[in-house]
């Protein structure tokens, strides 16, 4: 399977989902008494050039989760956001397909289409 570019108006889509993302977790993360620290990533693609994206580092009462967007133009979808778990070193992959989110564990066994949502991150 090869990479296909993504549409390049999906670009402001894309940033505009990571940052509804990003302020969803930090609402979840703040209800929870968890601390949670918001930095910007730049990311460089062929198709879209150099962009920024958030990236959330949050501290849970059981370790820490990474959220971490990977890019927009990926094998298989238009989107890819590595989300990572210490101590237990759980990865979880949300791509997104034209049907939707898609979960997807470290070795890239579909779990579920599923819409990321406070349970889904707690």
């Amino acid at each position: 399977m090869t990479e296909q570019p993504c549409n390049p108006n999906k670009l402001d889509d894309w940033q505009n989902a990571l940052i509804k993302l990003a302020d969803q977790i930090e609402q979840w993360s703040k209800k929870q008494n968890w601390l949670c620290h918001r930095e910007q990533k730049q990311i460089q693609e062929e198709q879209t050039g150099v962009y920024e994206v958030p990236t959330l580092t949050v501290e849970t009462n059981q370790g820490r989760i990474r959220v971490d967007p990977y890019g927009l133009n990926i094998i298989g979808g238009c989107g890819r956001v590595d989300i990572y778990a210490w101590p237990n070193l759980t990865q979880v992959l949300l791509i997104d397909y034209d049907q939707g989110c898609t979960s997807m564990n470290r070795t890239k066994q579909k779990l579920s289409a599923i819409g990321m949502n406070k349970r889904s991150l707690i």
